[in-house]
């Protein structure tokens, strides 16, 4: 007789991220849910197994942190310190990780049982009816029954496997997809697996013998990214000689294999490599460097890159990633490098085909197309062999997972097939997403339930797309210019301020320049880093490049300053039609720019703004130099930057340098600092949503990916939250302490006229007031929403 036999809305396998956050989402939201681990510890390839770091699309592009429930996570962990630093920060293997997601699930119902393998199912035609799994700690087999829908984010996919879900193992051939960077013929080839280990500087001479039946060394191991290097020492970033702890990553194999039935072989080979690589390292190449160097652990379990791939009613691919498509089923999305792991003999080529931009993951990609119940998560996920090396980063997959869990609730409440929320609930999909601090790229806030979309807003103070505080002049001895993240879809004049220092009238001639692109993704020899950018970088910089012959004429218009003159000057352009702004691309920018003339002069500030920066013409080099500060200007129509307006805007964070969509106070003003909702007639609320600025333009900045901080700096973390009534201001909430971008206040219904945030102060001093989005909610409300 089975020991465990229950019935459960959502059984979810695997405690990767995207099973993680697919199960605290589907039992936030009602569902009862159980997750099922085959290790003793949580996390997938992130547990302390393993440790590979938690990463993803901001890697690669500035802002660009995935949002919703991993973002909770990282913050919860950040403020924990629940992470092992090494140089690089790039693993972590700290217990408390485990802990915390535990802790997570746990708070929400999840029932979650470790050591427990998923290995079998019952079906009912194409529907998963239960799940058969071995508790492997004590010798008991269970089943638990599926009430509405089972989510595989196990890696492998075995349950979906068992179910009879269609899947592909391998690189499709070049014609299938018109993929540029899939080979000429479909083979069976996968990624292949690493293991990780970590060394330490003992502080005096370790030697190292290594065990019986160990392989001789091969050039290949401790491999670069375009081609094979013997220098094992160097040749992955988180090997630095003169920090005291670091990880080892110098192993790969098994793309030539089956990664599933070969298991066991290919985490033999692994240990068996890196045992001859740091034999290699200590005894052969470098044994004064490592003298003092100990290996002191290897992961127990193998870092498996690709197996099977699961089919939905789309697959996506790479000619999607590399074109941004926002697909109208978005419900997350990615932008890591399209980086694909190539077998070369016993060992493997790491090739970064290329760095799309911000693209969107529909939700075709996390179904099953041919079983009925099944939902997918993780990197089994339908998308083809090259998409998957952009898809397959723990961040990116996090957000699919939330996505998934937010689907089975919807399978739930509608009582439908996951198919049928694409067909009939995709919108309510989307918009619960949103709800629930998720990122969508296309879609913005439409839901009719939430009141503060009608309101009028009133800030204390507000930054506004200009830059009209004069600090100092800077005189026109060369071409210089302003850089644009943002600008109107139509332009009907610029003022700029500027001083006539001669006995002449002088006529100043400006132009726009466009600078665009032919295609939105780049190759890894086109990272330019930004002059006017200081600190840490992305591992792909966008904006740099400032060539002069990148940029094309817009338009122009000319001006006359009187001698003696100091003040605003106005340049007509009589509705000049500009080129759309891609919110999600750095790389688009429009120059403002005024050639050299002797006598004449620019107002400038010294202060990096998100609107742009001001630049000038290096003649020698062919470019534009970026400084750190701002030229004078207005601009009419002016872009919303900063005002009050951006939180019912619908967009709850920046996917770029610019637009910031949020309210940001004026630079220089000191906190307290107030934002007002105005209703008009009485509402009825008892829910009010608020995010706050965390998002920092380097991942290397936030605070679970830095050692510096425990929460971002410019988060709001004093706050209070009032409601206006019969006359007067009413408490609800007055919080200290905040680390968190999203937050939520439940309270007693009352009836208001008027909702007032006070900003007290930030995480550390110096900041403006940053709010991304306020929602606010009143009965009647739908169960879950």
């Amino acid at each position: 007789m089975d020991a465990y036999d229950r019935t459960v809305d959502v059984v979810v396998i695997g405690s990767g991220m995207a099973g993680v956050c697919s199960a605290i989402q589907a039992a936030r939201l009602g569902c009862s849910v159980a997750l099922l681990e085959k290790d003793e510890v949580l996390g997938g390839n992130s547990s302390p197994n393993l440790g590979v770091h938690v990463s993803g699309a901001h890697s690669f592009h500035p802002y660009a942190c995935e949002t919703g429930i991993i973002n909770e996570i990282e913050e919860e962990a950040a403020r924990l310190n629940a992470k092992i630093f090494t140089h690089g920060y790039h693993y972590n293997i700290a217990r408390q990780w485990d802990s915390l997601l535990m802790w997570m699930m746990d708070r929400e119902g999840v029932d979650v049982r470790r050591r427990t393998y998923a290995r079998d199912v019952v079906m009912d035609g194409t529907r998963i009816e239960a799940v058969i799994a071995d508790d492997m700690a004590t010798y008991t087999t269970i089943k638990i029954r599926v009430g509405v829908a089972v989510i595989d984010a196990s890696g492998d996919g075995q349950i979906a496997c068992s179910a009879g879900a269609d899947f592909r193992v391998g690189r499709e051939g070049a014609s299938e997809f018109g993929e540029r960077g899939a080979p000429g013929k479909a083979d069976a080839i996968t990624m292949g697996t690493s293991v990780t280990a970590l060394v330490r500087k003992a502080g005096h001479p370790v030697d190292f013998v290594p065990p019986p039946g160990t392989p001789p060394f091969e050039v290949g191991y401790g491999y670069g990214r375009d081609e094979v290097s013997d220098d094992c020492l160097r040749a992955h970033a988180a090997w630095n000689p003169d920090h005291d702890l670091c990880f080892l990553y110098h192993t790969e194999t098994g793309g030539e294999m089956d990664t599933i039935m070969d298991e066991h072989e290919i985490y033999e080979r692994l240990i068996g490599q890196l045992y001859s690589v740091w034999n290699h390292i200590k005894n052969d190449a470098h044994p004064e460097e490592s003298r003092n160097w100990e290996l002191v652990w290897v992961s127990p379990k193998a870092g498996k890159r690709e197996s099977r791939r699961f089919i939905g009613d789309y697959i996506l691919t790479q000619n999607d990633v590399e074109s941004g498509r926002i697909f109208e089923d978005e419900v997350a999305y990615g932008g890591y490098a399209v980086d694909v792991h190539d077998p070369v003999g016993r060992q493997a080529k790491v090739r970064f085909h290329s760095v799309p931009p911000l693209y969107s993951i529909p939700y075709r990609c996390i179904y099953s197309r041919n079983v009925e119940n099944l939902l997918l998560g993780g990197r089994l996920i339908s998308v083809s062999h090259m998409a998957l090396g952009t898809v397959r980063l723990q961040r990116t997959l996090a957000s699919g997972g939330q996505a998934a869990g937010a689907a089975a609730y919807l399978c739930k409440k509608h009582r439908c097939t996951p198919r049928e929320v694409y067909v009939r609930h995709i919108e309510e999909l989307k918009q619960l997403l949103l709800k629930n601090d998720a990122t969508l790229l296309g879609t913005g806030n439409r839901d009719e339930m939430d009141m503060a979309r009608r309101a009028e807003v009133r800030a204390s103070s507000e930054q506004r797309f200009e830059c009209i505080e004069c600090e100092g002049m800077i005189p026109l001895d060369r071409a210089r210019g302003i850089i644009f993240w943002d600008w109107p879809r139509s332009l009907d004049e610029i003022s700029l301020y500027l001083r006539n220092g001669t006995g002449e009238t002088i006529t100043v001639p400006v132009d726009l320049q466009f600078f665009g692109v032919d295609r939105k993704w780049k190759s890894t020899d086109e990272n330019v880093k930004p002059d006017h950018l200081q600190g840490h970088f992305n591992r792909m910089c966008w904006g740099g490049n400032t060539d002069f012959d990148r940029f094309s004429p817009l338009g122009s218009s000319e001006s006359s300053i009187e001698p003696g003159r100091e003040g605003w000057v106005r340049f007509e352009f009589d509705g000049l039609e500009l080129p759309e702004k891609d919110p999600c691309l750095d790389e688009e920018r429009l120059l403002l720019r005024v050639p050299e003339l002797e006598g004449l002069s620019w107002g400038s500030r010294a202060v990096l703004m998100d609107i742009g920066v001001r630049c000038w013409a290096s003649p020698d080099d062919g470019r534009y130099v970026t400084e750190p500060e701002m030229h004078l200007f207005k601009i009419s129509p002016r872009p919303v930057y900063g005002e009050g307006l951006n939180v019912i805007n619908g967009r709850s964070r920046r996917y770029s340098t610019n637009p910031v969509n949020m309210w940001m106070s004026r630079i220089g003003e000191m906190l307290p600092q107030e934002l007002v909702l105005e209703f008009g007639e009485p509402v009825a609320i008892d829910e009010v949503h608020l995010t706050f600025d965390t998002l920092h333009r380097a991942y290397r900045d936030m605070p679970f990916n830095s050692p510096e901080r425990r929460a971002s700096g410019m988060c709001v973390s004093d706050y209070r939250l009032d409601s206006f009534s019969d006359g007067r201001w009413w408490g609800i909430e007055n919080v200290r302490d905040n680390y968190r971008r999203f937050r939520v206040h439940k309270f007693e219904e009352r009836v208001v006229s008027k909702l007032r945030l006070s900003v007290l102060a930030t995480a550390e001093n110096g900041w403006e007031a940053r709010v991304y989005q306020v929602r606010a909610y009143g009965p009647p409300r739908q169960e879950g929403t």
